[in-house]
């Protein structure tokens, strides 16, 4: 099989990483991408959660027959 790798070693972009240092930055690029993808789903979760989406109402309120109530007023909800 031909590895290219070994071939144009002039060309920094052809040569394989080597060595600690190299293994050290890896593994903090890969723990720092991973937080961020992990930070930005909370993120996108908690504007979910807070964002009431078009469509949905609120739940009718209704008496033990099933009939509708008529809506509260700002005053008569504080007082309860």
């Amino acid at each position: 099989m031909k590895d290219d790798a070994h071939d144009d070693l002039g060309n920094r972009l052809q040569r394989r990483p080597h060595g600690y240092a190299y293994q050290a930055l890896a593994v903090v690029v890969v723990a720092t991408v991973s937080n961020m993808r992990r930070v930005v789903t909370f993120l996108k979760n908690a504007v979910d959660r807070e964002v009431p989406r078009k469509g949905t109402r609120a739940r009718r309120r209704t008496d033990e027959h099933d009939n509708r109530l008529a809506p509260r007023d700002a005053a008569e909800v504080q007082q309860v």
